[in-house]
């Protein structure tokens, strides 16, 4: 997998700058500028349009209930979580089975008779599930989260590191860049908890957050391929939902095609919001493919 550090950036968006156009400034993750967004959802943003995306990763283990769970899930499901974000732009729980399970063909059955085991959430009684309470700690620091907790024991619900993703210039596709991996472990095993589950000898058991801003011109697209979860918000609105625990599965946001939906206009500058989660081993794939040419860094409030 291709998370790299500063110095190499700078080589690489020197050569992705040639091929596409844009920048190639490079920032460490933990510094961020001072200079105002274009849009009205962001307290701080690096103007620069870079080939990356700027990820916060935070770290669980198998004793968190929504990781490592003894079920692999029957996912991906529509509607666990709402179509918009909190004030905080984060994710809000939905329903604990989503309304349906969606199919390769693209057919999405209801769930809502289903009595699948949840993928998501504890028992606290034998017919009481609760996944509200749980989802929330999964993209929010560990200091952010209220205690007492009374279905976790431990010290940390999570820790949390700040990494680049390098999108590259496709090979197979005229302006497109794309970023791959197979085994998407981006925390190494002396960074977070270290390995989890332990007997893997990798550091699983991690979500994804990424917020971002894009240029929207005609005919753009972003498809992404991978597991767990992964949601992905445009301007607000949901435009990619493939909730749960499920093999690698593949989901395409066609602007064009979406631009009512998502009130977006050519020629202007909308917010990208990305939250996905790797929960169970073995196997994590992570894979970006898009002809948006470049992006904007967010800091959220």
């Amino acid at each position: 997998m291709k998370i790299l550090d500063c110095n190499k950036l700078v080589f690489l968006l020197s050569v992705a700058a040639a091929y596409f156009g844009g920048g190639t400034g490079c920032h460490s993750s933990s510094s961020t500028d001072d200079t105002d967004s274009d849009s009205t959802h962001a307290t701080d943003s690096d103007t620069a349009c870079r080939q990356v995306l700027t990820a916060t990763f935070r770290d669980f283990t198998e004793a968190h209930p929504d990781f490592e769970r003894d079920d692999s899930g029957w996912g991906p499901a529509v509607g666990l979580i709402l179509e918009t974000l909190d004030e905080q732009r984060k994710p809000i729980y939905n329903k604990l089975r989503g309304d349906c399970k969606l199919n390769e063909n693209g057919t999405c059955p209801s769930t809502d008779t289903w009595q699948n085991t949840p993928m998501w959430g504890y028992q606290d009684t034998d017919s009481d599930w609760q996944a509200e309470e749980t989802f929330f700690t999964w993209y929010r620091n560990d200091d952010e989260i209220p205690r007492p907790i009374s279905w976790f024991t431990g010290d940390e619900i999570n820790r949390t590191i700040q990494k680049e993703i390098l999108l590259e210039p496709n090979p197979d596709a005229l302006n497109s860049l794309f970023f791959d991996s197979s085994l998407f472990l981006p925390l190494d095993t002396d960074e977070g908890f270290g390995p989890s589950p332990e007997n893997t000898g990798e550091n699983y058991l991690f979500t994804t957050e990424i917020h971002t801003q894009f240029d929207y011109v005609p005919k753009q697209v972003f498809t992404f391929r991978g597991d767990d979860d992964l949601w992905i918000f445009v301007n607000d609105k949901l435009a990619l939902d493939l909730g749960g625990l499920h093999e690698p599965f593949e989901g395409t946001i066609d602007f064009d095609a979406l631009a009512e939906d998502l009130e977006i206009v050519p020629g202007n500058r909308y917010p990208m919001d990305i939250f996905h989660a790797e929960r169970h081993s073995p196997g994590s794939n992570f894979r970006i493919e898009t002809n948006i040419s470049c992006f904007v860094s967010v800091v959220p409030e």
